[in-house]
């Protein structure tokens, strides 16, 4: 595990993640210099300029998510270390590292033969290339083994290592917080009050972080959420966000959809996304827009009823198909068979999701266990969560971290399996202190 961490690190500076914007709000609050300096969707460099100590506003040294206060912590080291730029593979080390940690604590309690093509799966230039790239998402994907790992396993220290995996996950992002009901798992009374404060205040964080793209992200949920499943996105002939957005405005129609009366004047931004549309528009749509897309949304939804089984369907078919390769932020120099083969993988992604969530649905019925039930739920909630909190824009990356978390977390119930193997100890010890309490009762 080792020589694969060693070897993940100079491979990082081949797989990267396009800059789409997302990424410079860690690298700012890190207090490194604006995004002007790199172009969009260019990779992100592996060196950064520090912004001068005289220049930072001492009120934003609070991280906003656990990701930025990761990147933070670095860039505090490396200040104090005298460091003329910040060198980001720090960061790549360190998300690697959590990484392979969980990977090789599951690893260590699965038979070799099986090893094998679970190492294959796990160590995937496209989960590799979110540790070389600033998104809030890397963290997120680092965790999975390790929550895996530990929400599986029986014991105080377990239980206590899950509620702080859960709560680091949580905090990276407003669509993460579901991960705080595996926190949950074997909370005893008295550490209750604890662990929802501590969610509250996750959640308070990131919902304040959110706050500031307010006006985006309640244009696509609009505009481009409700339009795309009303227009049945999972039956158009793409599978991916790009692709998707160059022909919506072919495939979305307002025609057959009730829209609110005061609306008519913005039809024609039915089906759009706020980047770029949104962007451009002018300061009187743009003041109309945000201050009445909120009550556009629930007149719409609650005007078209004979839609609601596409809005509650749309977001999951659309997930089943994707294509999670992400080409529109991934970038790589590298031409060899090892990618091909994850590129395959990546492509029928979202198959694998929704038979991951099967088979744990299966073990955790048969099991009786109803943690494992929501663990299997969550996922295929999850992309109702994404869609009608920021539409289908980027919605592979968006649902992304959840749904590797779901596969990961199958590979570890069906090939650890636990539960059972500690409940037969338990059988055992019990079975033995039965027997030898009847010896000793003979003995006397």
């Amino acid at each position: 595990m080792l020589i694969i961490f060693a070897g993940s690190l100079p491979l990082s500076h081949h797989i990267q993640r396009r800059n789409n914007g997302d990424g410079w709000r860690v690298l700012r609050s890190a207090h490194i210099l604006s995004s002007q300096d790199n172009p969009a969707h260019q990779p992100f460099p592996r060196f950064y300029d520090f912004r001068a100590i005289g220049d930072i506003d001492y009120r934003a040294l609070i991280p906003m998510s656990s990701s930025a206060a990761i990147v933070e912590l670095v860039s505090f080291a490396q200040r104090a270390a005298q460091f003329k730029h910040f060198d980001f593979l720090w960061v790549t080390a360190i998300y690697s590292a959590v990484y392979f940690l969980g990977i090789l604590l599951l690893l260590l309690n699965i038979r070799l033969i099986l090893a094998i093509p679970v190492l294959l799966f796990l160590v995937n230039p496209y989960v590799l290339a979110y540790f070389n790239s600033p998104y809030e998402e890397s963290l997120f994907i680092a965790l999975c083994p390790m929550l895996s790992f530990f929400f599986l396993r029986e014991g105080v220290s377990s239980a206590f290592a899950t509620r702080l995996i859960s709560l680091a996950m949580a905090s990276t992002t407003v669509h993460s917080s579901p991960t705080l009901l595996f926190g949950i798992k074997n909370l005893k009374s008295k550490h209750f009050i604890v662990y929802l404060l501590m969610s509250l205040l996750v959640v308070s964080v990131v919902v304040m972080k959110l706050s500031k793209s307010k006006e985006p992200n309640s244009y696509n949920r609009y505009f481009n959420g409700l339009s795309y499943s009303m227009s049945r996105v999972s039956t158009w002939t793409v599978n991916d966000f790009m692709a998707r957005q160059s022909i919506a405005g072919t495939m979305t129609t307002s025609r057959g959809v009730v829209l609110p009366a005061d609306s008519l004047r913005i039809r024609n931004y039915w089906g759009s996304s706020f980047w770029p549309t949104g962007y451009k528009l002018d300061t009187a749509d743009g003041t109309y827009v945000s201050r009445n897309a909120g009550k556009w949304y629930w007149e719409t939804v609650l005007a078209n009823p004979h839609s609601y089984y596409r809005l509650l369907t749309e977001p999951l078919f659309t997930m089943v198909k994707a294509d999670y390769r992400m080409n529109y932020v991934f970038i790589s120099d590298m031409n060899n068979g090892w990618l091909d083969i994850h590129a395959r993988v990546m492509r029928i992604f979202g198959l694998l999701v929704l038979l991951s969530s099967i088979g744990v649905l299966v073990v955790a019925i048969r099991h009786r266990h109803p943690w494992h039930v929501i663990v299997a739920c969550v996922p295929l909630m999850y992309p109702l969560l994404v869609v009608y909190g920021d539409g289908y824009y980027e919605f592979e990356r968006h649902v992304f971290p959840v749904l590797f978390f779901e596969v990961v977390f199958s590979i570890a119930l069906l090939f650890m399996g636990h539960s059972r193997p500690v409940a037969r100890r338990a059988n055992i010890r019990g079975v033995s202190g039965v027997r030898a309490a009847e010896s000793s009762s003979l003995t006397a």
